[in-house]
Protein backbone atom coordinates (compact mmCIF):
# COMPACT_ATOMS: atom_id res chain seq x y z
CA UNK A 1 0.00 0.00 0.00
CA UNK A 2 3.09 2.31 0.81
CA UNK A 3 4.87 1.76 -2.11
CA UNK A 4 1.44 2.46 -4.30
CA UNK A 5 1.14 5.80 -2.41
CA UNK A 6 4.51 6.74 -3.35
CA UNK A 7 4.01 5.70 -7.08
CA UNK A 8 0.72 7.43 -7.40
CA UNK A 9 2.49 10.64 -5.83
CA UNK A 10 5.55 10.52 -8.45
CA UNK A 11 7.78 10.06 -5.87
CA UNK A 12 10.52 7.03 -5.43
CA UNK A 13 11.85 5.17 -2.33
CA UNK A 14 15.74 5.17 -2.93
CA UNK A 15 17.48 2.48 -1.02
CA UNK A 16 20.57 3.66 0.85
CA UNK A 17 21.99 1.90 4.41
CA UNK A 18 20.08 -0.95 5.50
CA UNK A 19 16.91 0.23 7.45
CA UNK A 20 16.95 3.66 5.80
CA UNK A 21 15.54 5.26 2.58
CA UNK A 22 15.31 8.67 0.88
CA UNK A 23 12.04 9.45 -0.72
CA UNK A 24 12.87 11.85 -3.94
CA UNK A 25 10.86 13.30 -6.47
CA UNK A 26 10.87 12.26 -10.02
CA UNK A 27 11.30 15.25 -11.47
CA UNK A 28 14.34 15.47 -9.65
CA UNK A 29 16.21 12.51 -10.86
CA UNK A 30 15.17 13.68 -14.53
CA UNK A 31 16.58 17.09 -14.10
CA UNK A 32 19.68 15.56 -13.00
CA UNK A 33 19.82 13.62 -16.03
CA UNK A 34 19.22 16.58 -18.13
CA UNK A 35 22.20 18.21 -16.01
CA UNK A 36 24.59 15.56 -16.90
CA UNK A 37 23.26 15.67 -20.77
CA UNK A 38 24.13 19.15 -20.77
CA UNK A 39 27.47 18.72 -19.01
CA UNK A 40 28.67 16.27 -21.84
CA UNK A 41 27.76 19.18 -24.83
CA UNK A 42 29.75 21.75 -23.07
CA UNK A 43 32.51 21.44 -26.09
CA UNK A 44 29.89 22.10 -28.40
CA UNK A 45 28.41 25.57 -27.23
CA UNK A 46 27.35 28.07 -30.25
CA UNK A 47 29.32 31.35 -29.27
CA UNK A 48 26.85 32.73 -31.96
CA UNK A 49 28.66 35.82 -33.60
CA UNK A 50 30.66 36.50 -30.84
CA UNK A 51 33.75 35.68 -32.66
CA UNK A 52 33.50 38.52 -35.09
CA UNK A 53 32.96 41.11 -32.76
CA UNK A 54 35.71 42.75 -32.24
CA UNK A 55 34.91 43.46 -28.65
CA UNK A 56 34.43 40.25 -27.88
CA UNK A 57 38.24 39.01 -29.63
CA UNK A 58 39.93 41.87 -27.62
CA UNK A 59 38.72 41.35 -24.41
CA UNK A 60 39.43 37.01 -24.73
CA UNK A 61 42.73 38.81 -25.62
CA UNK A 62 43.21 40.70 -22.68
CA UNK A 63 41.56 38.28 -20.25
CA UNK A 64 44.69 35.53 -22.08
CA UNK A 65 47.46 38.22 -21.10
CA UNK A 66 46.17 39.27 -17.52
CA UNK A 67 45.87 35.64 -16.74
CA UNK A 68 49.59 34.74 -18.54
CA UNK A 69 50.79 37.66 -16.09
CA UNK A 70 49.38 36.94 -12.99
CA UNK A 71 50.69 33.18 -13.20
CA UNK A 72 54.16 34.39 -13.65
CA UNK A 73 54.44 37.05 -11.67
CA UNK A 74 52.85 35.96 -8.72
CA UNK A 75 55.69 36.07 -6.55
CA UNK A 76 56.29 40.01 -7.22
CA UNK A 77 52.63 40.94 -6.44
CA UNK A 78 52.45 43.42 -8.78
CA UNK A 79 49.11 43.56 -11.07
CA UNK A 80 49.34 45.04 -14.88
CA UNK A 81 47.59 48.35 -13.37
CA UNK A 82 50.24 48.80 -11.33
CA UNK A 83 52.88 47.88 -13.51
CA UNK A 84 51.42 50.48 -16.02
CA UNK A 85 51.35 52.86 -12.95
CA UNK A 86 54.65 52.10 -12.29
CA UNK A 87 56.39 52.45 -15.95
CA UNK A 88 54.66 55.95 -16.00
CA UNK A 89 56.34 57.19 -12.61
CA UNK A 90 59.82 55.61 -13.87
CA UNK A 91 59.70 57.22 -16.70
CA UNK A 92 58.35 60.86 -15.24
CA UNK A 93 60.19 60.92 -12.10
CA UNK A 94 58.21 63.43 -10.00
CA UNK A 95 55.24 63.53 -11.87
CA UNK A 96 51.93 64.58 -10.08
CA UNK A 97 48.79 62.09 -9.26
CA UNK A 98 46.64 64.91 -11.57
CA UNK A 99 49.15 64.37 -14.40
CA UNK A 100 48.11 60.88 -14.08
CA UNK A 101 44.43 60.92 -13.57
CA UNK A 102 44.69 62.67 -17.24
CA UNK A 103 46.72 60.17 -18.55
CA UNK A 104 44.31 56.91 -16.68
CA UNK A 105 41.52 58.70 -17.65
CA UNK A 106 40.18 57.55 -13.60
CA UNK A 107 38.44 59.39 -11.18
CA UNK A 108 40.93 60.66 -8.34
CA UNK A 109 39.54 58.02 -5.72
CA UNK A 110 40.29 55.00 -7.39
CA UNK A 111 43.82 56.18 -8.44
CA UNK A 112 44.62 57.84 -5.05
CA UNK A 113 43.82 53.76 -3.93
CA UNK A 114 46.49 52.54 -6.55
CA UNK A 115 49.16 54.86 -5.00
CA UNK A 116 48.20 54.15 -1.65
CA UNK A 117 48.67 50.39 -2.05
CA UNK A 118 52.14 50.95 -4.13
CA UNK A 119 53.17 53.40 -1.12
CA UNK A 120 52.32 50.63 1.18
CA UNK A 121 54.34 47.82 -0.38
CA UNK A 122 57.31 50.24 -0.30
CA UNK A 123 57.30 50.78 -3.85
CA UNK A 124 56.53 54.18 -4.69
CA UNK A 125 57.23 57.44 -2.16
CA UNK A 126 55.48 61.08 -2.27
CA UNK A 127 57.07 63.87 -1.73
CA UNK A 128 55.58 67.93 -1.24
CA UNK A 129 56.05 70.50 -3.03
CA UNK A 130 58.39 73.21 -1.16
CA UNK A 131 56.71 76.01 -2.43
CA UNK A 132 52.88 74.45 -2.57
CA UNK A 133 52.62 71.67 0.22
CA UNK A 134 49.78 70.38 -2.03
CA UNK A 135 51.39 69.39 -4.56
CA UNK A 136 52.92 65.96 -4.28
CA UNK A 137 55.54 64.30 -6.78
CA UNK A 138 55.67 60.86 -7.20
CA UNK A 139 58.93 58.63 -7.20
CA UNK A 140 60.01 55.19 -7.07
CA UNK A 141 61.34 53.45 -4.50
CA UNK A 142 64.77 51.15 -4.84
CA UNK A 143 62.49 48.23 -3.85
CA UNK A 144 59.97 49.98 -6.63
CA UNK A 145 62.46 49.67 -9.76
CA UNK A 146 63.94 46.01 -8.58
CA UNK A 147 60.10 45.31 -9.22
CA UNK A 148 59.44 47.02 -12.21
CA UNK A 149 62.74 45.60 -13.52
CA UNK A 150 61.34 41.98 -12.95
CA UNK A 151 57.87 42.50 -13.79
CA UNK A 152 59.30 44.33 -17.26
CA UNK A 153 61.20 40.90 -18.13
CA UNK A 154 58.11 39.58 -18.09
CA UNK A 155 56.25 41.88 -20.22
CA UNK A 156 58.85 41.52 -22.79
CA UNK A 157 58.20 37.32 -23.01
CA UNK A 158 54.76 38.22 -23.43
CA UNK A 159 55.78 41.28 -26.44
CA UNK A 160 57.96 38.18 -27.99
CA UNK A 161 55.12 36.00 -27.56
CA UNK A 162 52.91 37.94 -29.58
CA UNK A 163 55.87 39.03 -32.07
CA UNK A 164 55.87 35.10 -33.32
CA UNK A 165 52.57 34.92 -34.33
CA UNK A 166 52.28 38.22 -36.49
CA UNK A 167 53.82 38.20 -39.94
CA UNK A 168 56.38 41.29 -40.55
CA UNK A 169 54.98 44.93 -40.48
CA UNK A 170 51.90 43.60 -38.72
CA UNK A 171 52.73 44.81 -35.14
CA UNK A 172 53.32 48.24 -36.33
CA UNK A 173 49.56 47.88 -38.41
CA UNK A 174 47.44 46.14 -35.58
CA UNK A 175 49.14 48.93 -32.88
CA UNK A 176 47.54 52.01 -35.14
CA UNK A 177 44.41 49.96 -35.02
CA UNK A 178 43.93 49.29 -31.87
CA UNK A 179 45.42 53.33 -31.58
CA UNK A 180 42.49 54.00 -33.64
CA UNK A 181 39.83 52.13 -31.93
CA UNK A 182 40.61 53.44 -28.18
CA UNK A 183 40.53 57.05 -29.92
CA UNK A 184 37.39 56.65 -31.28
CA UNK A 185 35.86 55.63 -27.84
CA UNK A 186 37.57 58.50 -26.08
CA UNK A 187 36.12 61.23 -28.90
CA UNK A 188 32.56 59.09 -27.94
CA UNK A 189 33.11 59.24 -24.45
CA UNK A 190 33.86 63.18 -24.78
CA UNK A 191 30.91 63.52 -27.22
CA UNK A 192 28.73 61.87 -24.21
CA UNK A 193 29.89 64.39 -21.84
CA UNK A 194 28.99 67.40 -23.66
CA UNK A 195 25.58 66.84 -24.30
CA UNK A 196 25.23 66.11 -20.69
CA UNK A 197 26.66 69.42 -19.75
CA UNK A 198 23.84 70.92 -21.80
CA UNK A 199 21.26 68.69 -20.66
Amino acid sequence: MRGRELRSTGLTRVETLPGSSIVTGAKTMSAAKDCARNESRVDKVNFGDLPQLLGYQIRQVQTALFKDFSDSSADIRVTPGEFSLLTLIDTNPGVSQTALMSVYKVDKSTLSLSIRGLQKRGLVRRVRGQLDQRFQSLWLTEAGVQSLQRIRRQVDRQERAMDACLRSGERAQLLDMLTRIRRAFDQTSLDHRERGRKD
